[in-house]
């Protein structure tokens, strides 16, 4: 039977690293507390309805680098993070944050837009 172009489909790997980290950044922190996971989430959507300004970037790059902290399959230290400034609309954030998967691995560079 074809697969639908909507089924869901699992990744592993390096995919499956990228999609937790980036679930993890989009997801309030603490929106899962009723299914025993409250320490999950970022606090990223604090930012939503903010001005950018650069105390507001360096907000975001502090939320993200602690959510990267408390992701189990990579290490706790990001490798890099840099904002593209040059692809940003008015009303939004976009950075690449860099980890190293856990044990070992190549790094993962993952790509967020933040619409504030």
């Amino acid at each position: 039977m074809a697969q639908d172009a909507l089924d869901l489909a699992l990744v592993d790997g390096r995919e499956n690293v990228a999609q937790a980290l980036i679930l993890r950044l989009l997801t309030p922190l603490g929106a899962l507390a009723e299914l025993g996971h409250a320490g999950y989430g970022s606090r990223l959507h604090e930012l939503i309805g903010r001005n950018r300004t650069p105390a507001i970037r360096n907000l975001c790059r502090a939320y993200v680098l602690e959510a990267v902290a408390q992701e189990p399959r990579v290490e706790s230290r990001a490798l890099g993070f840099e904002f593209d400034t040059q692809s940003e609309g008015p009303s939004e954030l976009r950075f690449t944050v860099t980890v190293q998967p856990r044990p070992v691995g190549d790094p993962i560079a993952v790509a967020v837009e933040l619409d504030l």
